[in-house]
């Protein structure tokens, strides 16, 4: 399922698990009628710059490394009760000024059985846990090309809860 509209995500309308009218008992239906439907890499784009390549193994303590995903944007069809979104992802490894290595995708991911569910519990749970799910697909994207260039780096970290 493709969105026909998706709403762009403000930082405004910002509702989170410490706002004062959170209900956990809402979001806990919206968890639990909630499946993963579809989860798919819609664009990617990655960047190296040769001349860098000699750094990664002569001093490589010399790269900074950053990367970080958030919700682009989601449509909800009520009356299929389904929700798809786009998340996205970016990992950058810098030396010195330049950008070394640059990664950047988007998953869509579409969540079904939410029939009935508040919008602002759905959208939260998308953020999430869309967070969740797309980050082992881009994690493994980024091993993979990075490896497909030449450069052998250790893995992304695993994400933790507090990560929101």
């Amino acid at each position: 399922m493709i969105p026909q509209k998706n709403k762009p995500v403000e930082k405004s309308e910002k509702f989170g698990f410490s706002s004062g009218d959170f209900d956990a008992s809402v979001y806990q239906k919206v968890a639990w009628s909630a499946q993963l439907h579809d989860i798919g890499l819609i664009k990617s784009t990655f960047e190296m710059k040769p001349e860098c390549l000699p750094i990664f193994t002569e001093e490589p303590e010399l790269l900074k490394h950053s990367f970080g995903g958030y919700c682009k944007s989601f449509h909800i069809d009520e009356k299929a009760g389904l929700l798809s979104g786009i998340f996205s992802w970016e990992v950058s490894i810098k030396y010195k000024r330049i950008k070394a290595v640059k990664l950047s995708c988007q998953y869509m991911l579409v969540y079904s059985g939410l029939i009935d569910h508040p919008e602002k519990y759905v959208r939260l749970y998308f953020e999430k846990l869309g967070k969740f799910t797309s980050y082992p697909y881009f994690r493994t994207l980024f091993s993979v090309q990075s490896q497909a260039a030449g450069i052998m780096l250790p893995p992304l970290p695993s994400l933790t809860d507090r990560m929101d």
